[in-house]
């Protein structure tokens, strides 16, 4: 997290975390859902004091994942492999602004999620 300015704001699907405390929390939460999580960059542009990464995100769910709706979904076992960009901004050789895009309806479709079930 040192990688972060205290001021740093993260805005992701999930909502946005503000400062290094905040922004832990979220990077925690993610880990616990996917702890084998690997993240793959396969192209990186740079302008000025942006970099904008193109991602792959791969996991296993093995602990609870915050969903859209505020609940929690537990484990389900099931791998993902979610195309993901990154726009990160540094200021002084620290990330001051880091936004996170990925469609939500894919990764919830690859945990069996999506669509919800018919009551």
């Amino acid at each position: 997290m040192l990688l972060f300015d205290p001021g740093c704001a993260l805005v992701s699907p999930e909502g946005t975390a503000d400062g290094r405390e905040e922004i832990a929390s979220v990077v925690m939460r993610f880990f616990t859902a996917f702890p084998d999580y690997r993240r793959s960059v396969w192209r990186t542009i740079d302008v000025g004091d942006c970099a904008v990464n193109e991602v792959t995100l791969t996991g296993t769910h093995k602990g609870p994942l915050l969903l859209p709706d505020g609940e929690e979904a537990q484990a389900t076992g099931r791998r993902i492999y979610v195309r993901c960009c990154e726009v990160i901004t540094l200021e002084n050789g620290l990330v001051v602004g880091y936004q996170v895009y990925f469609d939500q309806l894919e990764l919830l479709a690859q945990l069996g999620l999506y669509p919800p079930p018919a009551d």
